[in-house]
């Protein structure tokens, strides 16, 4: 199986994954995914980290190596991989014929294995259609994929409008809600419901071919999912 991460940030989720054993015999693959820039610096950080150079089987404290040199010079997306089956790649999302190359010529993803695709945060900062042709290209490609999507949602009462504001503000705005202003948009006649603004989401994905589609909340998954 593999895990392929779009928009990974400096998630650790991958770190986890690996220090708990889910690689080896299961043969555990997994590919974080963000802008080249971001990357890099997210390689800088691997690097900087003796317990991740560990865990990669990087040699600690080493300066970037081949794929940093050839990412930072632009001439390949792969910034950083290693024997322990992680790999990180420089790519962008609005542009998903060059993402698609870059994941398989330098992440080592086999389109054609089970898969479970990651987006955390992600698909909000996309515009709607943007984000509509990740899901459309990603359910066409990917042969055996699950992909589990976490983002913003209630964004109309007064908390969630102060936090589009700010993040439009830092420049990052939700593009994907209602072009990217909600912040700005005047209160819905009628108030949002998590039970509607979950079956927009279920629609959104069955709509882009996309079988089988759940959404909960996070307290409803922390309710039914996490150990007590």
């Amino acid at each position: 199986p593999q895990v392929v991460s779009l928009g990974a940030g400096f998630g650790t989720d991958g770190f986890l994954a690996l220090r708990e054993a889910w690689g080896g015999r299961a043969g555990l693959r997994w590919v974080d995914c963000d802008f080249p820039a971001l990357a890099r610096r997210k390689a800088a950080a691997i690097r900087a980290s003796p317990e991740l150079c560990a865990l990669l089987r990087l040699p600690e404290g080493a300066e970037g190596g081949g794929d940093e040199a050839e990412a930072e010079a632009g001439a390949s997306p792969r910034v950083l991989g290693s024997e322990a089956g992680y790999c990180l790649v420089g790519l962008d999302l609005r542009d998903l014929k060059a993402a698609e190359v870059a994941l398989r010529d330098h992440g080592g993803v086999d389109f054609s294995r089970r898969t479970l695709i990651l987006t955390e945060c992600v698909l909000n900062y996309l515009t709607q259609r943007q984000g509509e042709r990740v899901l459309a290209w990603a359910v066409r490609r990917f042969a055996r994929a699950v992909f589990v999507s976490y983002d913003q949602m209630l964004l109309r009462d007064a908390f969630g409008r102060a936090m589009a504001g700010c993040l439009r503000n830092r420049g990052s705005p939700l593009r994907g809600l209602d072009g990217g202003l909600p912040g700005d948009a005047p209160p819905p006649a009628e108030a949002e419901t998590e039970a509607g603004a979950l079956a927009g989401l279920r629609a959104r994905f069955e709509r882009e071919g996309w079988a089988l589609c759940g959404a909960v909340s996070m307290s409803e998954a922390c309710r039914s999912f996490l150990p007590r």
